[in-house]
């Protein structure tokens, strides 16, 4: 008679060849734009072209996104989601909206039902932002060089994958019909998203009256929304006025940016840099023209503009600043 033990390991043998995990897919056709997707709060389409032209004047992303993307990509991103029904007991007793100083300004905070996890957040002309990184612990996300202590302040890195909650081999292919148009939820909190090349245009917007088109249909930069986006902490040599800091960071809206650093891909591991000196926040656009790279948001220290950046490597590991839907009509 056959073993138990051999029974039970021809069973699981029979599992692993047979099941398979499925993948979320969204029906939606891609966009027509240059961006592969457009996510715009207030629901309008883009009208921008994509380029892959031009760079930034600090290039520290890695260029050779199609050579690592298939070494480093994660797994898959589709763990982050969690159960829900035991998960929402870690945020019993706390009282939605609360609010507490945070870098000298009084904000309320939300609680992620998911892990308990308690975010500022900020509403600048109409737009709420999380005034946080993203700090969810998704499979494949990073804290900076390993530090778990990092991301108590600054928050997790996520490559574009991960941060859409899609399969990992989007890492290295366009997957435009796998993202909403609008409102994409990635791995944001519940009736949060990913913000669009259009959200971040419309919170420059309102932070100034002039952008710069630079390098290219579509891409932006000012060269003083930084100086009022940036916490007046956290960030080496930089902080508010009469602080003594070399740079300016004035947090006037209170969106409080911190500088995550990235984790740059390089053939099969990652190069960490920028350590509080440069934050990068995802989007949720890729670029048409090149299946390996996306778009992001980025800031320096020492300077004070913010830029809508060239397409960079999908695997390379940035920050995420989520956005709140808007309210329905």
């Amino acid at each position: 008679m056959m073993h138990s033990k051999h029974l039970l390991a021809i069973f699981v043998l029979i599992c692993l060849v047979s099941c398979e995990g499925s993948f979320k897919e969204i029906a939606d056709e891609p966009s027509s734009s240059g961006f592969a997707s457009s996510s715009s709060g207030n629901g309008s389409s883009s009208s921008f072209a994509s380029s892959s032209s031009g760079s930034s004047s600090k290039g520290s992303s890695s260029s050779n996104g199609s050579s690592s993307s298939e070494a480093v990509a994660s797994s898959s991103s589709s763990s982050s989601e969690q159960d829900s029904s035991s998960s929402k007991d870690k945020c019993e007793g706390f009282t939605d909206s609360t609010e507490t100083e945070h870098y000298g300004k009084p904000k309320k905070q939300f609680c992620d039902a998911r892990d308990g996890q308690k975010y500022f957040y900020v509403t600048i002309k109409e737009q709420t932002w999380m005034a946080e990184n993203l700090n969810y612990n998704a499979s494949g996300s990073v804290c900076y060089d390993g530090d778990d202590s990092y991301c108590k302040e600054y928050g997790r890195l996520y490559d574009w994958a991960t941060a859409m909650d899609i399969d990992s081999s989007c890492n290295s292919k366009l997957c435009a019909d796998s993202i909403e148009k609008v409102n994409h939820k990635g791995i944001c909190p519940e009736g949060w998203h990913i913000p669009s090349v259009i959200d971040f245009l419309e919170l420059l917007k309102r932070v100034v009256s002039d952008l710069t088109i630079i390098g290219g249909p579509g891409l932006y930069e000012n060269t003083t929304a930084g100086k009022y986006l940036k916490a007046t902490k956290g960030w080496t040599n930089c902080g508010s006025f009469g602080s003594g800091s070399y740079y300016l960071c004035e947090d006037t809206y209170g969106f409080s940016a911190l500088p995550g650093g990235l984790g740059a891909a390089n053939y099969g591991y990652y190069v960490y840099s920028a350590e509080k000196t440069l934050g990068y926040w995802r989007i949720a656009n890729e670029n048409e023209n090149d299946e390996h790279k996306a778009y992001s948001v980025y800031m320096w220290n020492d300077e004070m503009y913010t830029m809508l950046s060239n397409p960079y490597p999908k695997v390379n590991m940035y920050s995420i600043r989520c956005l709140k839907n808007p309210e329905p009509d």
